[in-house]
């Protein structure tokens, strides 16, 4: 014959399910903390990137700039 559960087992098992879905639920949670993490530092990257962007263009007409003085400054004093 088959014994059913006894009281105390049925007790424990339920605490068990409880928990997996406690745990379960929580995973979701820190699932979904990370991607809205993941999707601010992409930003922030894309940012990062738009200013390095920024940077190298200003660098490079910094550096024609000088140059062109430069070649101004030699052509008012013929060196």
């Amino acid at each position: 014959s088959i014994h059913p559960f006894s009281t105390e087992e049925s007790y424990r098992s339920q605490i068990q399910i409880s928990k997996v879905t406690q745990n379960f639920t929580n995973s979701t949670k820190y699932l979904f903390i990370i991607k809205i993490w993941q999707n601010n530092l992409s930003k922030v990257q894309k940012q990062k990137y738009a200013l390095k962007q920024k940077f190298k263009t200003y660098f490079h007409i910094y550096r024609i700039l000088v140059k062109s003085y430069t070649l101004y400054l030699l052509r008012l004093f013929k060196l």
